[in-house]
């Protein structure tokens, strides 16, 4: 085990630092107390959506309306506070976790957008693929090499590193692809 990150949680605040795992230190990862709940509902997003998912990924509210109104954008959240006759569209904003956004170009999905921790990261994942694999689709990304949750979550997914992917400024990125049979 040593030199994998375990994955804790803390239904109240989802914050670990390292413990002692049977005489040596584990680096235990922050993983986020929904992903812990596995209670999470994806969704369509919506246009109230916007302001939250351009927090997430620190951009500005309108490039994520012009994402949402182009792509597939699906997200996660609270399936307890995001659903039923009370949780109206602010409600349901201030409980998302992680959102992907997707589109198809030359018979291929490709993930434009992912954000959220691994757990959250792999669920929202699987949105792509099952959309891909209705239309005998494969599915592709590309992440940047120092994302490392994100890379992680990816393989765990299902995809392969199929090479490196384009420069993203200074930024090396590193291409996945999920294959269907």
């Amino acid at each position: 085990m040593s030199g994998l990150p375990l994955l804790a949680c803390s239904l109240r605040s989802g914050l670990f630092g390292s413990v002692r795992n049977g005489g040596e230190s584990t680096t235990v990862k922050r993983v986020h107390p929904l992903a812990c709940r596995m209670q999470m509902e994806v969704r369509d997003a919506v246009e109230a959506d916007a302001e939250t998912l351009g927090e997430i990924v620190d951009l500005p509210a309108d490039v994520l309306r012009n994402v949402i109104h182009d792509r597939t954008v699906r997200v996660a959240g609270d399936a307890e506070k995001t659903v039923g006759p009370d949780a109206d569209e602010k409600t349901r904003a201030d409980e998302i976790v992680g959102f992907v956004a997707y589109d198809v170009r030359g018979g291929t999905v490709h993930v434009t957008q992912l954000a959220g921790e691994e757990q959250v990261a792999k669920k929202l994942l699987a949105e792509p693929i099952r959309f891909a694999t209705a239309e005998s689709f494969n599915v592709e990304f590309v992440v940047p090499v120092s994302d490392t949750e994100v890379r992680q979550a990816a393989e765990n997914a299902g995809f392969d590193p199929i090479g490196y992917g384009p420069r993203f400024g200074e930024e090396r990125t590193r291409r996945y692809r999920y294959t269907i049979s």
